[in-house]
């Protein structure tokens, strides 16, 4: 794990750049000199397959050359996208390119370890090259062909051992591994078996980590010095039948990235909670990498209006509060998707910071000032760091699959996972409580040590060992806070038979009930828990006298239990009756830098340290608002507006703030 990768890097803004078919060379060299111009210090390549190998053994680099040549004359670095999974029409016939292909097939593989070893060696030592993009938004080509089959019974004999132990589990009566049957109609059948269903969808995400880790195998046998990169996409919406596990994706890059587009992805929200939204993604990518470095990828950078999931064209000042959201994140790059719009098919005219014919947009002068802030004070930047969070939310990966298919197939709930951790984020995030994201791989690692308190937003699956490490947590000293239901079911889907957290919680769940999601009167969400009550105490009630939330001491440590699934319910909108039951237990991390003495609800707070400066960000995604900043710390008495390099008045401990509706403000304080 190379986790020096970048450090002390400045942070960048790039593009991904579209070679089209009718760009002239007049026209290309006019782009990047404007990305020279107006900050683009990184440009992303398609290296398309079908381009460079338009026909089997012949090869042809020259418009990708021009574009590495480019960028070395403008002093631009070049991240170059392997396309490997999507082979050229001789190899195989599809609709066009952008396709995935079955990387389990051997003679794929043959064919594509040719194609990577000759575009590495092309341009490994070019002066402009800087990374490689393994995949582009990594995902398995979901198929049943026997190559895969094949990779699937090699990884069940892994984990059951013997065929019995198999037979058993998946309820067959198969005579070895190698008779591995996968029946995808067996999903919309309300029996169906749960072991199978489960295995096969862990088998995909380990199988899209083995299919990264053999293109990055040749990647290295040629270029020890270039980074590794993966740009995941997604993040609101169930990507387990993909094989998507930002974890595991993070453990093959040696920088992890995130493709965020609010045109395709930001349906969940209102645009004012488009802020929140990014946040969430930037949150989860860098708790995802781990300690390394992490980028954004692909931000959506163009207007859309008919290729995305609805049109959506970002302003200058939301683009701006990305960028700088992205920065107090710690991420070392944002790229555009994309610098000019693609002149032909799907996407053409659409999703460009420019134009074709080089017309420069409001956003891109909105970008190309925050690129001056930041290289006019470069060694404040290259040197800040960001404060590990104390606070840890639970990602949870066993719930996610479960949920594909627990219930009927006309009620399923399969995105409610990621609505809840989406809903608590957002409850946490606005209230000045800083977070990462911690999965099940890292707390069996003892990584949960790392954190003092933890948060298990609809937990219902947690495996035994899992809950052990969260009760030692919490003996020693850690806060706990978890909802309904919790811990009732391991990965696989069998009920728990002994409540291990109950004495945690001082508490135990005599049973379940569920509550209707559309009831507008009903306290409950989705589900009372019936408690009985032993050593913890009743913080509330719901109305039918039954306790709502109880607090426990727990050896060192204490806990908080609330019997109903508030994140669903602040997710839903019904943020005034739920915000409470999550936000008290975190009060004591809130930022210890600065505070609102009031809040429209939509303000975002990002910190970073550098030597004895601290950076604060401020993003007002809400309407225009004044009130008082107040810091925390008696020892900071100058301010600095980066933004206009004007000085700050501190008035006993505070800043009088007045911020427009999308203005975003970047004070240094010291």
């Amino acid at each position: 794990m190379n986790r020096e990768v970048e450090k002390g890097f400045l942070p960048r803004i790039g593009a991904q750049f579209f070679i089209n078919a009718d760009d002239t060379f007049e026209d290309t060299e006019r782009h990047f000199a404007l990305m020279k111009q107006y900050g683009i210090r990184m440009v992303r390549l398609f290296v398309l397959w079908e381009h460079i190998e338009p026909k089997e053994g012949i090869f042809t680099f020259e418009r990708y050359d021009i574009a590495y040549d480019l960028a070395q004359k403008y002093d631009i670095k070049i991240v170059s996208t392997l396309t490997c999974e999507d082979p050229p029409q001789w190899f195989e016939e599809k609709p066009f390119y952008h396709h995935y292909s079955n990387l389990n097939d051997s003679r794929l593989k043959q064919y594509a370890a040719i194609y990577i070893e000759k575009l590495v060696s092309r341009y490994y030592n070019h002066p402009a090259q800087y990374a490689w993009i393994l995949m582009n938004e990594p995902e398995v080509k979901v198929n049943f062909e026997q190559s895969t089959m094949h990779e699937f019974a090699k990884w069940l004999e892994q984990k059951y051992q013997t065929v019995e132990h198999w037979n058993k589990n998946w309820y067959r009566q198969y005579n070895g591994f190698l008779d591995v049957k996968i029946n995808p109609s067996d999903s919309r059948e309300y029996w169906q078996c749960f072991d199978s269903f489960v295995d096969w969808n862990s088998f995909l995400k380990d199988n899209l980590v083995t299919q990264l880790n053999w293109i990055k195998a040749i990647v290295k046998k040629i270029d020890q010095t270039s980074p590794i990169h993966l740009n995941p996409k997604g993040f609101f919406g169930n990507l387990a039948p993909v094989g998507q596990d930002y974890w595991k994706e993070g453990e093959v890059a040696d920088i992890l990235g995130a493709s965020i587009h609010p045109a395709w992805k930001f349906l969940w929200f209102e645009r004012a909670d488009y802020g929140i939204a990014y946040a969430f993604c930037v949150d989860l990518i860098r708790s995802a990498s781990n300690g390394k470095s992490f980028w954004v990828t692909e931000l959506q950078s163009g207007a859309t209006l008919m290729t995305g999931i609805q049109p959506c064209t970002p302003s200058p000042q939301e683009l701006s509060a990305w960028l700088w959201d992205s920065v107090g994140a710690g991420a070392k790059s944002v790229v555009y998707w994309m610098w000019h719009p693609r002149t032909m098919g799907q996407e053409a005219g659409e999703w460009g910071i420019v134009t074709a014919d080089h017309k420069v947009s409001k956003r891109l002068k909105a970008s190309s000032g925050v690129t001056d802030v930041i290289e006019n004070n470069a060694e404040l930047f290259q040197n800040a760091q960001v404060d590990k969070p104390k606070v840890a939310i639970y990602y949870n990966h066993a719930t996610e699959i479960l949920a594909l298919i627990e219930g009927s197939p006309l009620y399923r709930m399969p995105e409610a996972p990621i609505q809840s951790l989406a809903g608590l984020y957002k409850a946490l995030v606005l209230s000045g409580v800083s977070v990462d994201f911690i999965c099940a791989d890292q707390i069996r690692n003892e990584k949960l040590n790392e954190y003092e308190l933890l948060y298990l937003p609809y937990s219902y699956a947690l495996d035994s060992d899992v809950q052990e490490q969260v009760k030692e947590f919490v003996r020693v000293g850690g806060k706990l806070w978890a909802e309904a239901p919790c811990g009732w079911k391991d990965s696989q889907g069998r009920i728990h038979r002994n409540q291990i957290l109950s004495e945690v919680f001082g508490a135990e769940v005599i049973e379940y009930r569920g509550s209707r999601m559309d009831d507008q009167v009903a306290n409950p969400y989705l589900c009372q828990a019936e408690l009985g009550v032993k050593t913890a105490s009743v913080i509330s009630t719901f109305p039918d006298g039954e306790p709502a939330v109880i607090h426990n001491q727990y050896n060192k440590g204490e806990a908080m239990f609330v019997a109903t699934v508030p994140s669903l319910g602040f997710f839903d909108r019904k943020e005034e009756q739920y915000a409470s039951q999550i936000i008290e237990f975190a009060k004591a991390y809130q930022s210890n830098i600065a505070k609102l003495e009031t809040t429209n609800g939509h303000i975002i707070q990002r910190s970073m340290h550098s030597a004895d400066k601290t950076i604060l960000i401020i993003e007002n995604w809400g309407k225009a608002i004044e009130t008082n900043l107040v810091l925390c710390n008696e020892a900071l008495s100058q301010a600095t507006n980066l933004l206009t390099n004007e000085s700050v008045k501190i008035d006993n401990d505070k800043i009088k703030l007045t911020l427009k509706q999308n203005e975003t403000v970047v004070y240094v304080l010291e």
